[in-house]
């Protein structure tokens, strides 16, 4: 592998992170948004209602490649029959608990030592994610004990634009004092994870895909990434010592 390769960046949510169903499937969760709100009812009910709303904040926000705020996406999208002098000191644990009700995120096995290894061997470490929180990121790398490894953070809840716009990429790069060049991107999403980091010049896409029967033909040639890999530790096998001795 080139030896100019300075940094790694990360995407967050199917990347490092992956998600199992909930056994309630989430209805703990719908009444907990319910008793915030003040609203009563069918708990799958309310969560239907809440999960097509969504849909629509999120196709919306693809085709614009905008990120709203939090206090903009629960007053005009998702309860924007409740006012917000009821939840406006919510907004953080609504968005905490409705990302729960779709399933319980963990960090995958390998994520940390994979992480720990590549910062051993000289690389620095960046995650660029899309995210309607200010503060879900951090907490899960937190957890996860990743966070002392994170070099940079660029999240599309700060900057308000979403990958694939090349900007998070750029900002990462300056903030880190490298050149686009020098960084790599790994991602699970080919829409989001290749042609955000190609669009902003990176050396290298790569591709999380666990599915042995992934075809990499069955992508259009501009969303094809550079490498493939299964698991997170396959990257120790691309990216090498860079500290002697």
């Amino acid at each position: 592998m080139d030896k100019n390769i300075k940094v790694v960046c990360f995407d967050q949510g199917g990347t490092l992170l992956d998600r199992v169903p909930l056994k309630d499937s989430g209805k703990a969760d719908y009444v907990r948004i319910m008793e915030i709100a003040g609203i009563a009812g069918d708990p799958f009910i309310f969560g239907k209602e809440l999960v097509e709303a969504d849909k629509k904040y999120k196709a919306w926000s693809l085709s614009t490649n905008i990120e709203s705020s939090e206090e903009e996406i629960w007053t005009k999208w998702l309860l924007p029959e409740i006012g917000a002098d009821i939840i406006s000191d919510y907004y953080d644990e609504l968005t905490h608990v409705f990302s729960h009700s779709k399933g319980e995120r963990f960090m995958r096995s390998d994520a940390k030592s994979t992480i720990s290894e590549l910062t051993r061997r000289g690389y620095k470490i960046a995650v660029i994610t899309n995210t309607v929180s200010l503060t879900l990121v951090p907490s899960e790398l937190k957890n996860g004990e990743i966070w002392e490894y994170i070099n940079a953070l660029s999240m599309s809840s700060v900057t308000g634009k979403r990958k694939p716009l090349p900007d998070m990429f750029w900002d990462i790069a300056k903030e880190l004092d490298v050149e686009p060049i020098n960084c790599v991107y790994v991602g699970d999403a080919p829409n989001r994870d290749v042609l955000g980091p190609k669009a902003a010049g990176f050396a290298l896409s790569i591709l999380l895909k666990e599915d042995p029967n992934f075809k990499i033909e069955s992508l259009t040639e501009e969303h094809k990434p550079d490498l493939i890999i299964s698991s997170l530790s396959k990257l120790l096998d691309i990216f090498p010592n860079k500290i002697e001795g």
